[in-house]
């Protein structure tokens, strides 16, 4: 198998930014350095003459780029290959393809970023079929990559409080239209109004102040919402806030591979997910690993979800902690055998191998 020397990614976030991108880009840089192979990771605030000056002045020169997002990463890392003169992976991500495909003003970027590929790197095999429905014979080799998920060998320290008898549901996204934070808050409203003991924590940032002001009329007022906010953390502090958590909740439009889904699965939590593509891929349909809840996703991308679907699954999981114990002791065996530590790294090395044996 061919092996890169030396690789330059392409970021999408800038450095230390807390949202599943970033850390699918460190923790594969990380990998690679360990075994090796010199890594150039560049951030949006970056010049591209220079980033390019830096590039060709290395020895070894990279024999490839990776770029970790179509629409974000993808022009500046074609352009910086073109340069160079070798071959360009691009990541495809679930907002390239649930969101920026379906606007007018973002998909001639996501659509010419994937036509200028060796090589396309997916979350799950919907978004391989996706990719190749918009590219038809154009579309170059595209892979589902895994992701190598640490697996601990027991829980640590919860870093939330706990009240004997409530259920804690635990959702790790940063506040933006995408993520539906709104419908986590009012499912979880719901389901206290009724009588259930159950506290909802949602571990991210605001990204868009805008939508905040919708999930703040969710939870009924900026009081109640920020009772329920708290800014996310550290990678690597994540685990103690699995820990705290009965519930694992995911309730976006779309999504391409969910870090947070993966963890909280490596970390034993009973998960509920809306039944979108990337979503099923991990959880699965069979009601195995965790619960999906009903969605209706259109032609246009845009996603219905069933309220209604969404409470009985989080109600079910509040009453039955067996159901939460064998799901969530599922989840964890499944991870150790599909998303090993290794696994990511060897899938990716190999779309490196074809790239450069085609280029």
């Amino acid at each position: 198998m061919t092996r890169p020397r030396c690789v330059a990614f392409v970021a999408a976030n800038d450095e230390g930014a807390r949202t599943g991108n970033e850390r699918t880009t460190t923790r594969l840089a990380r990998a690679m350095r360990e075994t090796g192979i010199h890594v150039e990771l560049f951030r949006p605030g970056d010049d591209d003459a220079r980033v390019t000056t830096r590039l060709a002045a290395l020895d070894p020169r990279p024999d490839l780029v990776h770029a970790f997002h179509a629409r974000r990463a993808g022009p500046r890392a074609a352009r910086i290959a073109r340069e160079l003169e070798v071959p360009l992976v691009v990541g495809v991500t679930g907002t390239d393809l649930a969101v920026d495909i379906h606007r007018a003003d973002r998909a001639p970027i996501v659509l010419e970023s994937l036509r200028q590929a060796d090589a396309v790197t997916c979350g799950n095999a919907d978004e391989v079929a996706v990719v190749k429905s918009l590219l038809l014979s154009a579309a170059p080799p595209c892979v589902v990559l895994p992701k190598g998920v640490a697996i601990p060998d027991e829980l640590p320290t919860p870093a939330l409080h706990r009240v004997p008898g409530q259920t804690l549901v635990l959702q790790v996204a940063n506040v933006r239209p995408v993520k539906n934070v709104a419908l986590a808050v009012r499912a979880v409203g719901h389901l206290r109004e009724a009588g259930a003991s159950m506290r909802l924590v949602v571990l991210g940032d605001v990204l868009d102040t805008e939508y905040e002001r919708d999930v703040e009329d969710a939870a009924g007022g900026l009081e109640a919402w920020s009772a329920i906010l708290h800014p996310s953390v550290p990678s690597e502090e994540m685990g103690r806030y699995y820990a705290a958590a009965d519930i694992v909740l995911n309730t976006s439009h779309g999504e391409g591979g969910s870090n947070a889904l993966l963890e909280a699965m490596a970390h034993e939590r009973a998960v509920v997910a809306s039944a979108v593509a990337g979503n099923i891929a991990y959880v699965g349909a069979d009601e195995w690993r965790g619960l999906l809840y009903d969605v209706d996703v259109h032609d246009d991308g845009i996603v219905a979800h069933d309220d209604a679907s969404l409470i009985a699954a989080l109600r079910r999981l509040h009453e039955s902690p067996g159901l939460r114990s064998r799901l969530g002791d599922s989840a964890r065996q499944w991870i150790a055998a599909q998303h090993g530590a290794t696994a990511e790294l060897d899938a990716l090395l190999s779309v490196y191998a074809h790239a450069l044996a085609t280029s």
